[in-house]
């Protein structure tokens, strides 16, 4: 792989936006998966990517004057590094909400035993839910998780039995109550 800056092409002092992936330090490399040769993009981040994302986790608020200073490269390419890594879709920028904060004092993991044929779209209609915060299909006992959060029991216990419930392809259900959230982040 081309390094970062070999790879960067200029034209009047700039970046081609086609080349914006190359100069932000990062490529896409296309992965196989057993027989189903499912396609999987992954990003290969260069160091000073890979140290502004763990900055940024650690305090979303760093401004790029400070993240500059911290990774020894100047404000302008942490903003274009930055800008790229949101255009490319490797961060999001998102507020993490403390549910518990916001009235919503019931939180839960429920697994969902789903028949074959809707595992895709169980996962898919939770996802869309409001109340749901994470919808993923899973190996292993269930087939799909999903996180939710309520004002209360009452609300977790309707949400379950009336909308959870009649979702096709639902067999079963088991709800893990959160008695205390250890950590709550994204990514």
């Amino acid at each position: 792989m081309t390094s970062p800056r070999s790879a960067q092409t200029a034209v009047r002092g700039r970046v081609q936006p086609s080349r914006l992936r190359a100069a932000a330090g990062y490529c896409k490399i296309k992965v196989g998966l057993r027989d189903n040769f499912t396609r999987v993009d992954m990003a290969v981040l260069d160091d000073i990517d890979a140290k502004l994302i763990d900055i940024l986790r650690r305090d979303g608020r760093t401004s790029n004057i400070d993240l500059a200073r911290e990774l020894g490269v100047s404000e302008g390419t942490v903003r274009r590094r930055f800008r790229a890594l949101v255009d490319e879709e490797i961060v999001r920028v998102v507020a993490v909400t403390d549910v518990s904060k916001l009235g919503r004092r019931a939180s839960a993991l429920v697994g969902l035993k789903v028949a074959p044929a809707y595992v895709e779209s169980v996962a898919d209609e939770l996802a869309g839910m409001e109340e749901v915060h994470y919808s993923a299909v899973t190996t292993g006992a269930f087939d799909v998780f999903c996180r939710v959060s309520f004002g209360s029991s009452l609300e977790l216990s309707d949400f379950l039995r009336n909308r959870v419930g009649n979702i096709p392809g639902v067999r079963s259900t088991e709800t893990f109550i959160n008695l205390s959230i250890k950590k709550n982040s994204v990514g």
